[in-house]
């Protein structure tokens, strides 16, 4: 479960409005002894994250959550999002450059056929009819929910979580 601490801003209308603070690594690349991506976070100035969720019984204002996503969901997300329309440009530069060899074509049209084929193999990877309409892995139903929603306070047994919580309402 990848988890990340958010605050509830405000409960109106059946909705939660849950907002995170920007995170740019982890502490060893924030020191600079790590992979460096709290050069990058530094640099692009990451804004906090709004995140609107259906009302769950119980939040208040300014109460400190827990929002974690299950990591295989994760990774699906990640091959639906990244890899699919990388691989589907890859191969979609390779036709569009065969079609421009066999209509003999030259130079800069070439290289323009190769790019339109790119382009639009990748649109199509991503807006195909397997990329949401909450179904995953070729249309069977999700099972688990995308977001799992925790509370801080009263939560009994998990003495780590309860001292994030703690250290996220001070």
């Amino acid at each position: 479960m990848i988890e990340q601490q958010g605050r509830v801003l405000r409960v109106e209308a059946g909705r939660a409005s849950i907002t995170f603070q920007a995170v740019s690594g982890c502490p060893a690349c924030d020191a600079g002894k790590g992979c460096g991506a709290g050069v990058f976070g530094r640099l692009v100035q990451r804004k906090p994250m709004t995140l609107v969720l259906d009302e769950q019984p119980g939040l208040t204002p300014g109460q400190a959550v827990m929002v974690g996503i299950p990591e295989a969901y994760f990774l699906r997300l990640l091959v639906k999002l990244y890899l699919a329309p990388v691989l589907a440009g890859l191969a979609g530069a390779i036709l569009g450059h065969y079609l421009a060899m066999l209509w003999s074509l030259q130079g800069f049209a070439l290289d323009l056929a190769a790019l339109a084929g790119a382009l639009i193999f990748a649109a199509v990877a991503l807006h195909s009819p397997m990329a949401g309409k909450g179904k995953v892995d070729g249309g069977r139903p999700m099972v688990e929910p995308a977001l799992r929603l925790m509370y801080c306070p009263g939560i009994a047994g998990n003495e780590e979580f309860r001292q994030h919580c703690q250290s996220a309402t001070d």
